[in-house]
């Protein structure tokens, strides 16, 4: 009933001859639906379409439709505003909210982690993208995080970050961020720096394969001489050679990163944030190591 949406961002009328449907994440009450159409000789999705019953919880589409457009508006270099999806169209009524993104090329960095054979193998080469994107990201917006200022993704960590396979004619970028509903103008810019690495140690394979406790994942990640920790060492030193921060600068916001999310979660779990902040504070940790230069 709203293929004028795809006609008016100029996907040529209405190119569902083909699609792929991926429903919500089991156990969640939000029911989203997203939709990836194919054109008839189409190889790649033609555009992604985000579905949501308004009447069902969960933050709006109208957030994430507001939030690339702000972004994108604020991106002057045309090759860095592709790593970000362009919001084609947007469309509320009282059954539902429809948003049209730029399909992204590019495979999940957390794909890798949880379906490679080897998943360390990736891991340097996920660091090193995020830490880039991120370093531009926060010098094309004039952010300064070791002043606290103040924009934040809100969700920057690997499911969200797409590399693209090497090789082939392709012409997009090597490195893609999507889903931005959790924008905020106003958040620490430094939560993302921070919510990164610490996601990915999380999710990372521990020992025999098994999902880390919180502790032990900021302990393999930040504090002790592991292939993780190299990994984390070479994330930071991209980003500060990108924005010329000093490692070290950034510690106390490190620090201030642990203590929200302890605040942020209920008494068992932050219990374990403020563990992770205790340890901190009786180890050196990949800051004291990290050297720029390297990257």
């Amino acid at each position: 009933g709203h293929a004028d949406l795809l006609e008016a961002a100029g996907l040529n009328g209405r190119p569902l001859d083909r699609s792929i449907l991926l429903q919500d994440y089991d156990g969640t009450a939000r029911g989203r639906v997203l939709l990836f159409p194919f054109s008839k000789a189409g190889t790649l999705p033609a555009a992604v379409v985000k579905l949501r019953d308004p009447a069902r919880p969960g933050i709006s589409l109208r957030a994430e439709w507001d939030a690339l457009r702000w972004v994108r508006s604020r991106l002057d270099d045309s090759s860095f505003a592709a790593t970000v999806p362009e919001p084609l169209a947007y469309r509320e009524t009282p059954t539902a909210e429809i948003l049209v993104l730029s399909h992204m090329d590019g495979r999940s960095a957390y794909w890798d982690q949880r379906n490679r054979f080897i998943p360390a193998r990736r891991m340097r080469i996920h660091m090193e993208a995020a830490g880039r994107w991120l370093a531009r990201f926060h010098r094309t917006l004039g952010i300064d995080v070791a002043v606290e200022s103040r924009v934040s993704h809100g969700d920057f960590w690997a499911r969200n970050l797409l590399l693209a396979p090497k090789g082939g004619n392709r012409k997009g970028p090597d490195t893609v961020v999507v889903d931005w509903e959790h924008f905020d103008k106003a958040g620490p810019a430094h939560n993302d720096l921070f919510h990164f690495p610490v996601t990915y140690a999380q999710n990372h394979p521990g020992r025999r394969y098994r999902r880390p406790s919180l502790t032990d994942a900021f302990s393999r990640a930040f504090l002790e001489q592991t292939e993780l920790s190299r990994a984390v060492e070479a994330y930071l030193a991209c980003y500060c050679a990108g924005t010329g921060v000093a490692p070290l600068v950034l510690e106390p916001f490190l620090r201030d990163y642990l203590r929200a999310q302890a605040r942020s979660r209920g008494p068992e779990e932050g219990a374990a944030w403020l563990e992770c902040l205790t340890l901190l504070d009786d180890s050196r940790s990949v800051l004291d190591r990290c050297d720029p230069s390297s990257c």
